[in-house]
């Protein structure tokens, strides 16, 4: 990434750096989870078994509603939930569950520090992925779908403090 992305504070009362939380945002089926077993292949990163979204306590708060923008996740129990999953010695912890594209803001006010890599892809691949896998979404959903996202995508761009951003096709043709 070049320079320096993410600082570690010093932690007085444990002696040693706290870890940092990333957020990859990305919506589905968009090569989130390349990026993220790229960046998870550190040893400085520590990452969730499977997406944080479908893990234990959380699963029953973040599924269901998970597209709903208006939804308030309960935060403190996620991250509770979460801490107990990654290895807190390594000074970053990853996480991505694409419905968080909806929540940054919140994730942002809740998990310190918060740091974010935003991505998004060309709508048609994104609508076409959609369709060759088994799930609810038909064309018009896909794009639907896509749109929502978007729409937050650039929103969280704007406003977020710590944020990177890229489409998956840089991501997929400037490997360097």
């Amino acid at each position: 990434f070049g320079t320096p992305l993410f600082k570690y504070r010093l932690s007085s009362s444990v002696g040693r750096q706290e870890s940092a939380y990333i957020f990859i945002l990305s919506p589905p089926f968009s090569g989130s989870s390349v990026l993220e077993d790229v960046i998870g292949s550190s040893p400085n990163v520590s990452q969730l078994p499977r997406e944080g979204q479908f893990i234990g306590e959380a699963r029953t708060v973040m599924r269901g509603r998970h597209w709903d923008s208006d939804y308030e996740v309960p935060w403190s129990m996620v991250k509770e939930e979460w801490e107990d999953k990654w290895n807190l010695d390594r000074p970053l912890l990853l996480e991505k569950s694409p419905p968080n594209v909806l929540r940054a803001p919140a994730i942002e006010r809740h998990f310190d520090p918060a740091y974010f890599i935003a991505m998004i892809g060309d709508p048609y691949a994104f609508c076409e992925g959609c369709q060759r896998r088994n799930n609810e979404y038909d064309l018009r959903g896909s794009a639907r779908l896509w749109l929502k996202c978007a729409y937050h995508q650039r929103r969280n761009v704007q406003d977020l403090d710590n944020i990177i951003w890229f489409t998956y096709e840089d991501f997929t043709e400037q490997t360097d």
